[in-house]
């Protein structure tokens, strides 16, 4: 009995942290700034969050990495292999497949509220280390270079540096 709980608790962090990557990058970065400053209450909250940048992805895929892994390995161990893969491809097509392509939903937006203010304090406290981190990754991956073709936003943040 305690087994099972556990691999529903493994399969409700998947599910949930695949929430909270898909609610907190709902809205792009600038426009809830934006929102931010003109004083809309959830959006000030999330902004707490989504200003940590790549720090919070970083730390979401990652639980969402173990929390997947250990959820197929409880799977694996526990159920007949014919049921153990058919809920892991439903687990791999309802969390990465039709959870980020649905639209965000009140339940995930109130939750994703609730837990701002924690998960703020978590990447306070691991912001440095992913950081780095990030920086030793950086390194390895392949230069981009620009198309020449700009967005809105690139025009944006030129004209903001230009101030």
């Amino acid at each position: 009995m305690l087994t099972f709980f556990f691999g529903f608790l493994l399969a409700g962090l998947l599910f949930l942290c695949i929430s909270l990557q898909k609610t907190y990058h709902h809205v792009p970065f600038r426009e809830l700034k934006r929102q931010a400053n003109q004083g809309d209450e959830i959006s000030q909250i999330f902004y707490k969050v989504v200003a940590f940048g790549f720090s919070l992805d970083m730390f979401l895929w990652a639980i969402i990495g173990i929390s997947a892994g250990g959820f197929f390995v409880f799977l694996g161990k526990n159920l007949p292999w014919p049921v153990a893969l058919f809920g892991c491809i439903s687990c791999i097509w309802f969390g990465f497949a039709w959870l980020p392509g649905s639209h965000i939903t009140k339940p995930g937006v109130i939750i994703a509220k609730f837990l701002a203010k924690p998960l703020a304090m978590i990447l306070e406290w691991l912001h440095t280390p992913l950081v780095k981190l990030a920086d030793f990754i950086a390194r390895f991956r392949p230069v981009t270079v620009h198309t020449g073709l700009y967005t809105k936003d690139d025009l944006l943040e030129f004209v903001e540096l230009q101030k």
